[in-house]
């Protein structure tokens, strides 16, 4: 089986209002840090695009001569690293908590009297659906969807935006968190077809995604 080039990203980006506060996610950069640990492993080229504080983990990893990581913080950063290095990869695979809101950002401290007037909600750019729209007939792409309420139809719309081809459906809410160590996945190849469901570690799904990879099942489905 020959080696692919994999381009992961993970963990989460930050909004920064101000020089001081920024909005983010608590996403760890765990579920990247497997996947990518698996995909070296098995073989393949890796790089790992991820948040500031993504799990610091991840520098473990520098020493290998397949393996590359690039430290970025905000989703502008992220879309310009991913537009970078989409094209010369076999495989995208985007596990990242990427921020889908950012600020105008100012320069100086907002003071706080003026935090409820400066609050401007802008939408970040959708790299996920970019990426879609830029795909050649070589790519396999693996999308991400965090879900409180993870079901069918709400991945299916999902794909519909995005076909990717697999949707990965992570149950995410009060007792099940970012951080949670089986979490409930629905694995989605779109059009009402489940490549799995249930309760799977972080290892078993880099594991399964491997396999799905290696297989190479999912090419030319949707292109």
């Amino acid at each position: 089986k020959s080696n692919k080039k994999i381009l992961i990203t993970t963990g989460a980006t930050i909004a920064p209002l101000d020089p001081i506060r920024f909005l983010t996610n608590s996403s760890s950069g765990e579920t990247g840090y497997v996947i990518a640990l698996e995909a070296l492993a098995s073989g393949h080229d890796v790089t790992v695009i991820a948040g500031q504080k993504a799990t610091s983990k991840l520098e473990w990893l520098n020493s290998h001569p397949n393996f590359k990581l690039i430290r970025i913080k905000t989703t502008q950063d992220m879309r310009e690293q991913v537009l970078t290095l989409f094209d010369k990869s076999d495989c995208y695979i985007s596990s990242a908590a990427i921020g889908d809101i950012h600020f105008e950002t100012s320069a100086e401290k907002i003071k706080k009297d003026k935090l409820t007037d400066s609050l401007k909600v802008l939408n970040s750019p959708d790299i996920l659906k970019e990426v879609v729209g830029l795909r050649k007939a070589h790519h396999l792409i693996i999308g991400f969807a965090a879900e409180t309420e993870l079901s069918l139809p709400i991945l299916e719309k999902k794909w519909q935006s995005k076909p990717v081809d697999l949707l990965v459906g992570t149950k995410v809410g009060v007792s099940e968190c970012f951080g949670d160590v089986s979490p409930q996945y629905i694995i989605y190849r779109g059009q009402g077809v489940v490549e799995f469901e249930g309760q799977l570690s972080k290892n078993q799904l880099a594991q399964k995604l491997m396999d799905i990879i290696s297989s190479d099942q999912t090419h030319h489905l949707h292109s």
